[in-house]
């Protein structure tokens, strides 16, 4: 990260720009495709810094590389649903890491794939974390509000066997109902049996559970070698049923599961989400950042299950059902 003293030292030539924040168009409309910024303007100020002929990387990258006075910001991603409700997550972000990252690498990076014993437990952790969030995204995306499990009598099995039958009975269950239907599946180990693996559904319309049974026993080889339970979640209104299922059904991502599944920690149908938004906030705090956040979007902190806050890390995570609060225009 460079400071202003090293752009002048460097022979950069300073331009300030006072009406609009360059980095917000760079973010904008760099890597990061998807994602939206608004364009309010960051405090203190910044400067802009020109790429001078003689750096030999002036021909690769572009000329103009934004120079925050103060890197370090709170920023606010939204993830709004198109039934209404979003998430509001808000952390301290590098600023000026972001800008130099989009100015300095405008071209997107090849992943490798790690294998399993050169991964940390960080890594583990980000993987179990991005992995609960799609997971509970698509649930409230499709306005799952029940989940089915599917479970058979072996006494041992692997996600990859269990995985052929699921691909199996959901043909036949689609040509038996004459239609696809959304779903988001998760396999989990028996807690008394760790080679053994059943699988919970999160699905968003009535099933008959008789034509799932039948055809769940033609794929397990024949009448009571598997067994089908729906589960439907009957505390709260529509909207809290949902947002119930999306924990319900998260919470069966364990570290355990990321690290033996791999990439197949959970399958689920194709759901579009909403572009994720992002808001520059001016508060220099967190609690500061959140009532700036609660502000402007309008959401309530009455509910313990709807905030999640920790001041170690630096993060807030705030949850709105449809009908709580006020709706943000975003």
């Amino acid at each position: 990260m460079l400071s202003v003293e090293q752009v002048l030292e460097l022979g950069y030539s300073p331009q300030v720009n006072a009406c609009q924040n360059p980095a917000v168009e760079q973010h904008g409309s760099g890597r990061s495709t998807g994602n939206t910024y608004d364009p309010l303007e960051l405090e203190p100020a910044y400067r802009l810094a020109t790429r001078p002929r003689s750096d030999p990387y002036a021909r690769l990258f572009p000329a103009i590389c934004p120079v925050y006075v103060e890197a370090m910001h709170f920023m606010a991603s939204v993830q709004a649903f198109s039934r209404g409700g979003y998430e509001v997550v808000i952390r301290m972000v590098d600023a000026q890491k972001m800008a130099e990252q989009s100015c300095l690498a405008p071209w997107p990076r090849s992943r490798v794939e790690r294998p399993e014993d050169d991964r940390d437990s960080r890594d583990i952790a980000r993987a179990q974390q991005r992995a609960k969030k799609r997971v509970r995204h698509t649930v409230k995306e499709m306005g799952a509000d029940r989940i089915v499990t599917l479970t058979t009598r072996e006494m041992e099995n692997t996600p990859e066997e269990l995985l052929q039958k699921w691909q199996r009975w959901l043909k036949l269950v689609e040509r038996a109902s004459s239609g696809r239907f959304h779903y988001v599946a998760v396999p989990e180990p028996h807690p008394s049996n760790p080679k053994h693996f059943h699988l919970h559904v999160a699905v968003a319309v009535f099933l008959n559970v008789d034509v799932l049974r039948r055809c769940w026993w033609a794929v397990c080889g024949g009448r009571g070698m598997g067994n089908i339970h729906i589960k439907r979640l009957t505390s709260g209104a529509g909207p809290r049923r949902v947002y119930r299922v999306a924990s319900y059904i998260s919470k069966y991502l364990t570290k355990e599961n990321v690290v033996r599944f791999n990439k197949k920690r959970y399958w689920a149908s194709r759901v579009d989400l909403p572009a994720v938004r992002r808001y520059w906030l001016r508060s220099r705090s967190l609690l500061d950042a959140l009532e700036e956040a609660r502000e402007k979007f309008g959401f309530s902190t009455s509910h313990a299950r709807d905030l999640w806050v920790n001041e170690g890390a630096g993060i807030v995570w705030v949850q709105c059902a449809p009908g709580d609060g006020a709706v943000p225009d975003f």
